[in-house]
């Protein structure tokens, strides 16, 4: 699955190193709950990174809300 996504998926270049270590199949049969649940059913895929220590500078949903909401 993950190869046949893998051409279609474009990732922002702020990823960082790491391994797709499962993609959320359901959302082939329910692309909406991307927009409905993105923090529950609707995650995309997980990330096993590489060094952990590579997110230290990345925003959590709190403080990117806070940025974009002023």
């Amino acid at each position: 699955m993950a190869d046949d996504i893998k051409p279609r998926l474009r990732i922002p270049a702020t990823a960082k190193k790491g391994e797709v270590v499962e993609i959320n199949t359901r959302l082939n049969d329910e692309p909406a709950l991307v927009n409905s649940d993105p923090y529950g059913d609707g995650w995309i895929f997980a990330v096993e990174v590489a060094d952990p220590s590579a997110l230290d500078g990345l925003m959590d949903a709190a403080a990117y809300r806070a940025l974009v909401e002023g």
